[in-house]
């Protein structure tokens, strides 16, 4: 049997997953990473023979890939900031 959490421990650990991932999308380094990632992938695909298929495909799901893991990195930084509301409601 798995013991639920208390809300307010949940909405802590919310928090602090938000304040992380916030921390990674202002982070200089890693917004240039996205940045220059994707300009690479952009230009690899670009630089790929017409019928270079597999290569072009494989370009573009690595562009997929980056977009949702800032994606989600957003929704996280969300979630977090709405955790954080939530506990100075709570606790006043």
């Amino acid at each position: 049997m798995i013991i639920a959490r208390p809300k307010e421990q949940r909405q802590q650990d919310q928090a602090k997953r938000g304040i992380g991932a916030l921390r990674l999308l202002e982070d200089d380094l890693v917004k240039a990473w996205f940045e220059a990632e994707h300009t690479r992938l952009v230009e690899e695909m670009l630089r790929a023979e017409i019928a270079d298929d597999p290569k072009r495909r494989d370009c573009a799901l690595r562009i997929r890939c980056l977009s949702e893991m800032k994606s989600h990195l957003e929704a996280e930084a969300a979630l977090g900031r709405q955790a954080l509301k939530q506990l100075e409601k709570t606790n006043g």
